[in-house]
């Protein structure tokens, strides 16, 4: 569970930078990037918490 909250963490950090910026190339890789650490957080629940991170 530790690892699923800091994955969602990581997330909405991704998300508040991307709202922050103005770029729309860096906006884009910031939305995916929240988009895959939202993923994998859901994988970590999904398994309890014991399911590797998914490779980057």
């Amino acid at each position: 569970m530790a690892q699923s909250f800091y994955l969602r963490e990581q997330a909405d950090r991704c998300r508040r930078l991307a709202r922050g910026t103005n770029d729309m190339v860096t906006q884009e890789r910031l939305l995916k990037l929240a988009a895959e650490y939202q993923a994998q957080a859901d994988v970590q629940d999904a398994a309890g918490g014991e399911a590797p991170a998914l490779p980057g």
